[in-house]
């Protein structure tokens, strides 16, 4: 999958084969079975390791779904500081016990039991609670190549509107 980024965060599970995350200046080789977190405006891609038929489960979703409004309590005090921060990816390992939760987002996405858009806002508020504790505890490495991936950016944007197919 090509360069880009959104603003929404991203959670990706791997299955099939391995996967290798690049990030600004960094990469994440995320071994089949495990999720990795995108943060938010983030640029990335990613491209399996072997040429194995392989799927992501690939759940995306704005800031604004965990904080329910911009400059709001929740927004200061637990989803800009993950925003703005040095974080381009972690890696979830099936062992991790935010994994339960990244499986329950994806059996309710498919599923769609009754009340599930709640039930998947439950299980996204727990396992941000867990990427907060994760965050905390990890040392995080700034990324290489800043001022490189702001040009990249702003060169794909250019592309983006000004492409046209036909």
């Amino acid at each position: 999958f090509p360069w880009h980024w959104h603003s929404a965060f991203e959670i990706d599970l791997v299955t099939g084969c391995d996967i290798r995350f690049d990030f600004e200046g960094t990469s994440l080789n995320i071994s089949q079975g495990n999720a990795v977190f995108i943060n938010s405006q983030k640029i990335h891609s990613y491209q399996p390791e072997n040429s194995v038929k392989y799927k992501t489960y690939a759940f995306l979703f704005e800031p604004l779904f965990l904080a329910g409004q911009y400059n709001g309590e929740i927004f200061q005090k637990y989803i800009i500081p993950i925003m703005n921060s040095d974080i381009s990816g972690l890696e979830i390992p099936a062992s991790d016990p935010a994994f339960a939760c990244i499986k329950e987002i994806i059996y309710l996405a498919e599923e769609e039991p009754e009340y599930f858009e709640i039930q998947i806002r439950i299980q996204l508020e727990k396992l941000w609670c867990m990427i907060l504790e994760k965050v905390k505890s990890e040392k995080v490495k700034a990324p290489v190549y800043k001022e490189d991936s702001e040009r990249m950016k702003q060169m794909l944007n250019y592309i983006h509107s000004h492409y046209e197919i036909g």
